[in-house]
């Protein structure tokens, strides 16, 4: 007896935290995530599944999507005016204390992510500050959602309790919204940081 594809699309959803991810943030783009999953439909299920039939599992299994994955509770802000730089130590005392994000040491040189001077001014890149309320930063696949949402993701630091995420202007008010219903989900379930 052959499976139904609402039944194969159930259970590859169940099996990857990502796709349970992109499902309960209700911003998923059903026939994007149809297309991408529709090879593993087609292979469990013996014949091809078409795209549309795929999509349409997709939305009647949304609102059953059982288990929403845990998430810690974080903070997010945009900055806009921010640069990354590099510098000879020697440089570290010309800089602005309140103005520098971080300061990371890399082979005898400093890179720090800092408020944009007058002298440099700043692209259409922003930065998005994701701080977990914890010791420190969990690991979390944002540049993989944002990615298989269309959001382009520069450049993304990891430190202490905190992502610094550089993206471009117009893809980072796209991912404010997909943050901001994760960062409520994280308060609803009370996930306590590590």
């Amino acid at each position: 007896m052959r499976k139904k594809v609402r039944d194969v699309v159930s259970e590859i959803i169940a099996q990857n935290p990502l796709y349970e991810l992109l499902m309960s943030t209700n911003l998923v783009n059903y026939n994007a995530l149809a297309r991408q999953i529709s090879v593993p439909v087609s292979a469990l299920m013996g014949k091809d599944a078409r795209v549309n039939t795929v999509a349409k599992a997709l939305t009647d299994i949304a609102p059953k999507v059982a288990r929403v994955p845990s998430v810690p509770q974080f903070d997010v802000a945009l900055d806009t005016g921010i640069v990354e730089k590099e510098r000879e130590l020697r440089e570290l005392a010309e800089l602005d204390p309140q103005k520098v994000y971080l300061a990371v040491f890399e082979g005898g040189k400093v890179r720090t992510v800092e408020q944009a001077g007058t002298d440099s001014l700043p692209s259409n890149q922003v930065l998005l500050r994701v701080t977990f309320r914890g010791n420190r930063a969990a690991y979390h696949p944002f540049w993989m959602l944002f990615n298989s949402l269309g959001l382009e993701v520069d450049h993304l630091i990891r430190h202490d309790n905190s992502l610094y995420i550089f993206m471009d202007r117009k893809n980072a008010f796209r991912a404010l919204p997909l943050l901001d219903n994760l960062s409520r989900q994280a308060q609803r379930s009370g996930t306590q940081p590590d």
